[in-house]
Formats: structure tokens, C-alpha cells, sequence
């Protein structure tokens, strides 16, 4: 009888989240925009790194023009609504 093999979905939810974690902690310590973090490619890996990773992505929204403003509400209305409890801080440079 061949051993299962090894997979992410087997691991316990509180350990993904760790490395979640650490991989956010380590780009923002690092200054790399969202767009190139570690943690924007993990979560293209599967559906569950994508749960995870989003509620740590959505924490901090950040906007340099009204415009972004109110276009980003517009597409997180239509596809993270469930996601509203995550957003911790949205902020703007002015």
C-alpha cells in the first residue's frame, strides 16, 4: 500500500495561518508592495491559502486618490462582501 503524499490541505488551519503570517510580516518589514508580496503569490495556490491569505490582505487598504477610493468600493461590494469584518484600516495619504 503506497503512503498518502504530503499535501497543504492536510496541514491544521492554525499552522497555515501562521505562515501566512509570517510571510506578510516578513514583506511588509521588507517594504514590498502588495502587488509582489510573498503573500499576493501564495494565495494564487489554492482555494484554501486564498481564504486564508485574503483576510490578511484585506486588513490594510490603502488609497492615493479619491478616485481608487470609490472605484476599489465598488468592486469590494461586488466581491469580497463577505469580507467586510476583515478590513481593519483604510487609510489615504492625505
Amino acid at each position: 500500500m503506497a503512503a498518502a503524499r504530503p499535501s497543504l490541505d492536510t496541514l491544521p488551519s492554525e499552522l497555515v495561518w501562521e505562515i501566512l503570517q509570517c510571510c506578510h510580516s516578513h514583506d511588509r518589514a521588507d517594504h514590498i508592495p502588495k502587488r509582489y508580496s510573498t503573500l499576493k503569490s501564495v494565495i494564487l495556490v489554492n482555494k484554501r491559502l486564498r481564504e486564508h491569505g485574503l483576510r490578511i490582505l484585506l486588513r490594510e487598504m490603502k488609497f492615493f486618490k479619491c478616485e481608487d477610493f470609490l472605484k476599489k468600493v465598488e468592486q469590494f461590494g461586488a466581491r469580497f462582501a463577505h469580507r467586510t469584518n476583515d478590513v481593519r484600516c483604510v487609510t489615504s495619504p492625505h
